[in-house]
């Protein structure tokens, strides 16, 4: 993936694609579901479709349903070859081709993976979801344009389509379109306005525009949300240093270097030499 602006910002393309390719924001989706599966859960679950599968192999449900949740263990190779079976038992859904092109993504296979969202697509047209995962695809090679067309495709058949409208912004954002971005990440935030990382990210793009005021309120707006966010410590230190509040991007370093050390140390070495290249500053 490219880089974006300064180098500890870069951890905003680091990130990226945080949001889950779905229509609702992740925290509101677990509300309604309940809490995530243990392991041994699932292992159960496993134990259970495959009993199913034993008593009838023609079960292209028990195949799709073990694939997902091969899928929630990370273990996607098992989860490609379920979701092979099933699409041999029932080639007609599309439903599965998108299921298998998700694993595809996660083993980095990324040509399979666009084969089955063109498949799914060609099943059904009107699918969102297909168009969507194929804008991770192109995202995640930085073909960003072929992103943005798919990204707007899952928009124009669901207005309300969280993901692509955030991850669409990403992608205007390193074409240069800016206003474009910032108009996707203000749409994605008036769906859920829980979103730090989008916060952060808009953030950036007022960064980017010279809007430094605006750029604080975001990158604060994201810490309000969550305190962890390490991203939006680094944006505030660029936008105060920019601004010549020398102390002040001093204390946002230092928070990042508090929160990133053991999760991102190569950010937090660089911080540390930012740090005491503005404490220079300041003496002068």
């Amino acid at each position: 993936m490219k880089k974006i602006g300064p180098a500890l910002m870069v951890l905003a393309a680091a990130l990226s694609l945080t949001i889950p390719a779905c229509r609702k924001s992740p925290d509101k989706k677990t509300e309604k579901e309940g809490t995530v599966k243990s392991q041994r859960q699932l292992e159960r679950d496993i134990s259970e479709f495959t009993k199913r599968i034993s008593q009838n192999p023609n079960d292209a449900s028990a195949y799709n349903h073990r694939g997902g949740t091969y899928y929630q263990l990370h273990r996607y190779e098992g989860a490609i070859s379920d979701y092979t079976k099933a699409i041999e038992l029932d080639p007609s859904q599309a439903e599965l081709y998108i299921n298998r092109g998700r694993a595809y993504i996660k083993a980095q296979t990324y040509d399979r993976a666009l084969l089955d969202f063109t498949t799914a697509i060609q099943i059904n047209p009107e699918d969102a979801d297909a168009y969507n995962y194929m804008g991770d695809v192109y995202f995640l090679n930085s073909l960003w344009n072929e992103a943005i067309n798919a990204y707007t495709k899952a928009i124009e058949l669901d207005p309300t389509y969280l993901a692509a409208f955030n991850n669409r912004g990403f992608a205007y954002k390193n074409i240069g379109e800016l206003d474009q971005a910032l108009s996707d990440y203000t749409k994605a935030l008036e769906l859920d306005p829980t979103l730090a990382m989008t916060y952060n990210n808009r953030g950036n793009i007022h960064f980017s525009k010279g809007e430094y005021e605006k750029a604080i309120t975001d990158y604060k707006k994201a810490l309000e949300i969550n305190p962890e966010l390490v991203q939006a410590y680094s944006g505030l230190g660029f936008v105060h240093e920019r601004l010549g509040m020398l102390q002040e991007a001093i204390e946002d370093f230092n928070n990042f270097i508090k929160h990133a050390g053991e999760s991102y140390p190569e950010y937090a070495v660089q911080a540390r030499q930012k740090t005491k290249e503005l404490e220079a500053r300041l003496k002068q």
